[in-house]
């Protein structure tokens, strides 16, 4: 039986300072080539790869844009809104021969946190064919703040380029993935609850009625969990009057997905 195919596209951003070898890494990956001719990037340039990931149950066909953004830390405050919105992930880069160029990746990894959100993040210390500068100690104490999984590359060689992309891109899609499953469990737990909500009185409804009547055998935690995904797709309106009493209100999108449930 063939498994069904999904379809993502996901951005992932290369950060870090000049020179620590973002575009030769991007190089290796997609063209297995290296060139140590140091060119600049100007701005940011986009190279998409396309991935394929199977699962038991499906596939996911995977385009990955990656922006390969210019290691300036003036163009970072320029570019953080419009290059680092809608992120999938990240690669921090730093230099294994320049201990500086680690130190200055915290604003570029915080600029990626903060526009982003909580996207998975890996720390890459480049050129690893070369004497390293940085010690154990160094990368140890600048990763106690973002706790990034650590891999050292060499875009020269080849080491661990192309499997810790791919890792990132697996991990994306497993998220993606995740979600899918969530947003499924909460099509039909959340159908049957918005049913039993719409019926009781406008009132609200105590913790001990919905558990011992309606959900006998659920967690309070995960009710509350259905409850407030329910409102935060605008199905209903909550106005909790204590840790276990509340009042709810089926807004008209909440109908809807009644009628079409």
């Amino acid at each position: 039986m063939l498994r069904p195919v999904e379809r993502l596209k996901t951005k992932v951003c290369l950060v870090g300072e000049s020179q620590v070898g973002k575009t030769s890494l991007i190089r290796r990956y997609v063209q297995d080539d290296f060139d140590d001719r140091w060119i600049e990037t100007l701005g940011a340039k986009v190279t998409k790869v396309a991935l394929e990931l199977p699962y038991e149950d499906i596939t996911y066909e995977v385009t990955v844009a990656l922006f390969d953004i210019m290691g300036k830390g003036g163009f970072r405050d320029i570019i953080q809104e419009s290059h680092f919105d809608g992120a999938s992930g990240a690669l921090a880069v730093a230099d294994l021969t320049r201990p500086e160029t680690l130190t200055n990746l915290a604003p570029w990894i915080d600029a990626v946190l903060d526009t982003a959100g909580r996207v998975p993040i890996y720390l890459l210390l480049n050129k690893a064919d070369l004497d390293p500068v940085l010690t154990q100690e160094d990368i140890d104490i600048f990763n106690s703040t973002y706790q990034l999984p650590t891999v050292r590359t060499s875009a020269k060689t080849g080491e661990h380029v192309l499997e810790t992309i791919d890792a990132l891109a697996g991990e994306i899609a497993d998220e993606v993935r995740h979600r899918s499953g969530a947003a499924n469990r909460i099509a039909k737990v959340g159908l049957h609850l918005l049913a039993i909500l719409r019926d009781l009185p406008r009132v609200g409804t105590t913790r001990n009625e919905l558990l011992g009547r309606y959900f006998p055998g659920m967690a309070y935690d995960d009710l509350e969990r259905e409850v407030l995904a329910l409102e935060q797709h605008g199905c209903l309106a909550i106005e909790w009057r204590g840790p276990s009493d509340f009042r709810v209100v089926i807004t008209e999108r909440g109908k809807e997905a009644l009628t079409h449930g």
